[in-house]
């Protein structure tokens, strides 16, 4: 009887703690990578700024952490596009937006597909895993990068203050500027207003630089004259109409004093 009853008990303990180790207390959810959490909406290319945006949507009964979400296209599948560089909580039922900006060329323009590996855990999991998605995005590229300047006045009488203005268009938004005067003068400014202390032709070179490090350049002159160059020629002639009458008033003069008497 004692020995019947010792091993129930073994055997009750056993059995217990085999129901211990199938079902840990505590242990979340695994999340089911591409079911559990996936991309609701992804929206590619936002020309203007060449960015791509991807939104999660965790409907996971538990939070889940997202690690990183890794981009790549077709035409160059081994370069990765990271739009999550640190870690992301997603609570359950609830979405969140990842962006990144993606610098291509025009040679890419047509209709490609986007890879988005996701790598995320469910809070209490023992380890992350990969989803992988797949989309079609239509590439425009960015247009071809490209400045307009004007200078008002371009010329007159020094000194004189110069106003540039530019206006630029394509490339990538973030633009650098380096404008060389002429005169040993420079700035970075992108409208800047520049004095020419004395006369001269003056050579303006503008360099304007992207974000993708494409440039552009402008070049341009500037005249300036002395205050009295523009009266040069009333002096002249004011000049010689003075000789002119000096001379007939001498040459009548003369004429008068030789003439012989009758």
């Amino acid at each position: 009887m004692k020995k019947g009853v010792a091993s129930a008990i073994v055997l009750g303990t056993m059995f217990c703690l085999l129901a211990v180790s199938l079902n840990p207390v505590g242990a979340a959810a695994e999340w089911t990578p591409g079911v559990s959490i996936g991309i609701v909406s992804t929206r590619f290319w936002d020309n203007a700024n060449n960015t791509v945006t991807a939104i999660l949507y965790n409907d996971n009964a538990v939070a889940v952490d997202v690690y990183s979400i890794n981009l790549s296209f077709d035409w160059a599948p081994s370069i990765g596009h990271e739009m999550c560089p640190s870690v992301t909580t997603v609570p359950a039922g609830e979405n969140r937006s990842f962006s990144c900006i993606v610098y291509i060329s025009g040679v890419y323009r047509d209709v490609h597909i986007g890879t988005e590996v996701v790598t995320a855990q469910a809070v209490g999991d023992a380890a992350p895993s990969n989803a992988s998605y797949q989309f079609q995005c239509d590439v425009r590229g960015q247009q071809t990068l490209g400045v307009v300047t004007t200078a008002s006045p371009s010329s007159g009488t020094a000194p004189m203050n110069v106003t540039f203005t530019t206006s630029v268009s394509g490339g990538v938004p973030g633009y650098t500027y380096f404008w060389t005067f002429g005169d040993g003068q420079n700035s970075t400014s992108a409208n800047p207003v520049h004095r020419y202390a004395g006369e001269g032709s003056y050579t303006v070179n503008l360099v304007v630089t992207d974000s993708n490090q494409s440039h552009v350049e402008w070049q341009g002159s500037i005249k300036t004259g002395s205050a009295t160059s523009g009266n040069d020629l009333p002096m002249i002639l004011g000049a010689l109409g003075a000789i002119v009458l000096i001379a007939l008033v001498a040459f009548l003069f003369l004429r008068k004093r030789t003439r012989p008497k009758a």
